[in-house]
């Protein structure tokens, strides 16, 4: 039997009551040797009979743990059956419903079958439904639902079964609750959540508006749980004109982050101030903050949105602060930044200001040698035994740098260069400083032979 993707629902839905009719689903269906198995006491409910069977045959004395059997059975097999069929089951078992639900809740399984959203949309229209208001606001009723009798079918629901909860005259408490409820889902499943059920709840004129609150960490975690990373700045600010990003920026994905920095969002402050914040905020801990991520992401949007240049000038200013502050490891990222942005900016933006000069690295050899130790060094080098990879380039720096020679400096380069933890820009300055006198041979040296390498391995592809 195939059916619509789950996600997949006509824009102007109504929540459906699926029809049933015996005769029509019983047509030509035997129920008869399973109808005797039951009348005979048989005891264990058997898988092998259809949901069809089970659903056309006289079942009085079926008692809920059959019903418990029958549904752990058919609801963990990969065969699928139609909602009305199951419609008939479930209405011809009603009586023994609530307490099979009940015992399946305090069971530790969960359902994932095909036809486990179909089961879930019956009973929603058979029990949940026929709440009342005053029921849909009560915490505990709710929570009996869905904490509870629901709860193994949840990670099935279906777009119609949340659209369909979603449309109820829920209270911000209990559409809270609800949503917990679904926290554990995927991504995918989580899309699927926001759509049908935060979206819609959230934008009813009937929600206190949008169960908005003064604690913007609050307000995101309460009302958006996990699925928040799925929702954009302006979104998050439509629908609650009181919440401010930069109170929660911890918590923003990447993306999110750069739309706080570069869409224009009525409602928040002036984006200069943004995205000095953003960087202040960036800069406490640029790993762990993801700022690599994050000015990707400032790339790629600049690339579709437009921008003014004053604010590509405050940006530039932030990254020119990073380069010129001992950027380490991040120097890298901050160079792709300012290529991928130069090429989005306006023609006629100045990008660095006027009196913005290229950095000139200090080298004060008293702060780079404070408790370096160059004697063993220096001893080796002058013993004419010395081999530069074995020591750092901060303890090359710190010594008299007798005897140092062309072939020493090249073999610094070559050994020290490739490492992936790099040395401080002021240890390499003293360095080539001290070694001026030897640095246009060394270097003309050093790429003679880094040519002479790379043209070995073409030959050799």
């Amino acid at each position: 039997m195939q059916t619509s993707p789950r996600d997949c629902l006509p824009v102007d839905l109504t929540c459906p009551i699926t029809p049933f009719n015996d005769s029509r689903v019983c047509e030509g269906i035997d129920s008869s040797v399973l109808q005797s198995h039951l009348g005979a006491g048989g005891g264990m409910i058997m898988c092998n009979f259809s949901v069809e069977q089970y659903a056309c045959a006289h079942l009085g004395d079926f008692t809920a743990a059959d019903l418990v059997s029958l549904l752990q059975c058919k609801l963990s097999s990969n065969m699928a059956y139609s909602k009305e069929t199951w419609k008939v089951l479930l209405t011809k078992t009603s009586a023994v419903l609530d307490e099979a639900l009940g015992i399946l809740s305090n069971m530790s399984v969960t359902f994932s079958g095909p036809s486990v959203p179909l089961v879930l949309d019956v009973i929603r229209e058979m029990r949940f439904d026929l709440l009342d208001q005053q029921q849909l606001q009560d915490v505990d009723v709710v929570s009996a639902w869905f904490a509870g009798h629901l709860r193994p079918f949840l990670s099935s629901a279906s777009g119609v079964f949340l659209h369909c909860v979603s449309s109820r005259e829920l209270s911000c408490a209990t559409y809270q609750h609800v949503l917990d409820q679904f926290s554990h889902m995927g991504d995918s499943h989580g899309m699927m959540v926001l759509k049908y059920f935060i979206r819609p709840f959230l934008s009813k004129n009937s929600t206190e508006p949008a169960c908005a609150s003064n604690n913007s960490a609050e307000w995101l975690k309460e009302n958006f749980g996990p699925f928040s990373v799925f929702v954009s700045i302006p979104e998050l600010v439509s629908l609650n004109p009181q919440f401010n990003p930069l109170a929660v920026v911890e918590v923003l994905t990447p993306q999110q982050t750069a739309e706080l920095m570069v869409l224009n969002v009525p409602g928040l402050p002036d984006r200069e101030q943004l995205i000095n914040s953003v960087f202040d905020y960036l800069l406490t801990s640029p790993v762990e903050n993801r700022l690599p991520q994050v000015l990707e992401s400032v790339a790629s949007l600049a690339a579709t949105v437009p921008l003014d240049c004053r604010l590509y000038q405050t940006i530039f200013k932030r990254l020119n602060d990073i380069l010129t502050s001992s950027p380490g490891a991040l120097e890298p990222v901050i160079w792709t930044s300012i290529y991928d942005l130069t090429s989005t900016a306006p023609a006629d933006c100045a990008l660095f200001m006027v009196n913005l000069q290229c950095p000139i690295t200090s080298h004060n050899e008293s702060v780079v040698c404070n408790g370096v130790d160059s004697s063993l060094f220096q001893q080796s080098l002058d013993m004419g035994n010395v081999d530069v990879c074995d020591y750092s380039v901060s303890e090359l720096a710190c010594a008299s740098l007798a005897n140092f020679t062309v072939d020493h400096l090249v073999k610094s380069l070559q050994c020290h260069l490739p490492r992936p933890n790099p040395e401080p820009r002021a240890a390499w300055k003293l360095l080539l400083t001290k070694a001026s006198t030897i640095l246009d041979q060394a270097l003309y040296v050093f790429t003679n032979q880094l040519s002479s390498y790379i043209n070995t391995l073409l030959a050799h592809k």
